[in-house]
């Protein structure tokens, strides 16, 4: 008896965190947007000159809103960015959401990690009143720049000239 219990709730659980993730699951399988970004970059970037990055050029999926934020944007912003209420947790957190028909139908966040750092760091420093690039596909283009440090390649993305 012990051991059907035992097995049952272990069933339960995994079909519950399947359900989960099938639920919050917003990226089509095998694409991230942070790396096409990355792609485009090492593409365009012949001197050390930032380069424009056609977002809309990036994605296959629909979308008629999109935000990219960087670590300390609010809920707020997102919310204006998007044209939703957006509900997921933005804390240390960097990202890009697409959202369409007011449905979010891409999401992929960037945990902020100091010791660890990502290799594409999203930068908005044009604007102190805000942490969102709000976009649109008529208005999807950022800056792209990437740098070498330790012997590593690292990517920024901003609105402008990204420092």
């Amino acid at each position: 008896m012990r051991k059907i219990l035992g097995l049952t709730i272990i069933f339960v659980a995994i079909a519950g965190l399947g359900l989960f993730a099938l639920l919050n699951w917003t990226r089509p399988k095998g694409f991230s947007i942070c790396d096409e970004i990355i792609k485009a970059i090492d593409v365009k970037y012949g001197t050390n000159e930032p380069c424009d990055i056609n977002i809309i050029e990036l994605t296959s999926f629909k979308w008629d809103r999109g935000a990219i934020f960087e670590v300390g944007s609010s809920r707020a912003e997102l919310n204006e960015a998007l044209g939703i209420e957006y509900k997921e947790s933005t804390d240390l957190m960097s990202g890009i959401v697409f959202v369409y028909d007011k449905k979010i139908v891409y999401r992929e966040m960037i945990p902020y990690n100091p010791e660890r750092p990502s290799k594409l760091w999203i930068r908005i420093d044009t604007n102190p009143e805000t942490s969102c690039i709000a976009l649109t596909p008529n208005n999807a283009i950022v800056k792209g720049k990437r740098t070498l440090s330790d012997g590593k390649y690292y990517y920024r993305i901003g609105p402008e000239e990204t420092k």
